[in-house]
């Protein structure tokens, strides 16, 4: 696993069965230096996090299990399974799972406690990149039983933002939300039901106003076929583009920017 946190080292996560590696390395990935080699019995490694909170510094680790650990110091096991999202949000950390879950935790004891639940589940989450804003995207049940998408942003506190309905939602495909490096902008990408087509949508940070659309280069206004559920916004002098996948033929894919 590679990770890359802002203004930080690159650290590098080797997971097997056994043992995780942790390392780092400048930006040209030369010259890794061994920092802490700990031992552990791992799931499926989700993701990990970087926790400075000005007094001490370290990597906590999730598995979609709910193991969570923090290097050396502590372990802990989440109620139920399906995480996938574990992020520091200072003076907490903050842990997502696709059964709905959103649970907080101490980064010096590794106590949690559940802050709030979506009975639907969380299809995916993401922080702004100065964590203070938390997208998600749910689903609600209408009167006649149809499910639709939600999309949310909650502030540090948990207090909703915004909230808006995605039309033509469909809630069994994979969905992806990515943030704009500066937090002005988030991007959804999302399978709709009325033309079976993905598109990717543009919003603005809280208010969830729709900014723009992704559509064709050709200027014809045609949204782009085939599109894949990855979803990437490039960084540093060029936030204005955004990467997807795009499915050519069974054995062909390609990388389209917009």
């Amino acid at each position: 696993i590679l990770i890359q946190f802002p203004n930080h080292p690159t650290y590098h996560i080797k997971a097997n069965i056994t043992k995780v590696l942790l390392t780092k390395s400048d930006k040209l990935m030369k010259n890794l230096i061994l920092l802490k080699e700990h031992h552990h019995e791992f799931g499926n490694v989700v993701g990990a996090c970087h926790v400075d909170d000005g007094i001490r510094e370290s990597i906590v680790i999730l598995s979609k299990d709910g193991s969570l650990v923090e290097q050396g110091s502590w372990e802990r096991k989440l109620d139920g399974d399906d995480w996938f999202r574990v992020t520091f949000v200072d003076p907490q950390i903050v842990c997502l799972s696709r059964k709905g879950a959103i649970v907080s935790v101490q980064p010096e004891s590794g106590e949690w406690e559940l802050v709030g639940e979506f009975d639907n589940g969380i299809l995916d989450g993401k922080w702004s990149p100065d964590a203070e804003v938390l997208a998600l995207i749910t689903l609600t049940e209408s009167e006649d039983g149809n499910k639709n998408g939600v999309l949310l942003t909650m502030s540090a506190e948990f207090d909703v933002l915004g909230e808006i309905v995605l039309e033509a939602f469909d809630a069994c495909a994979q969905v992806s939300i990515e943030w704009r490096p500066d937090g002005t902008l988030l991007a959804v990408n999302s399978l709709e039901t009325s033309d079976n087509v993905r598109r990717i949508r543009i919003y603005q940070r809280e208010s969830l106003a729709l900014n723009s659309v992704g559509r064709s280069e050709d200027g014809s206004g045609k949204v782009v076929p085939n599109l894949q559920e990855p979803l990437a916004w490039a960084s540093g002098g060029c936030s204005n583009l955004i990467a997807s996948v795009q499915r050519k033929s069974k054995r062909t894919q390609q990388v389209v920017f917009f």
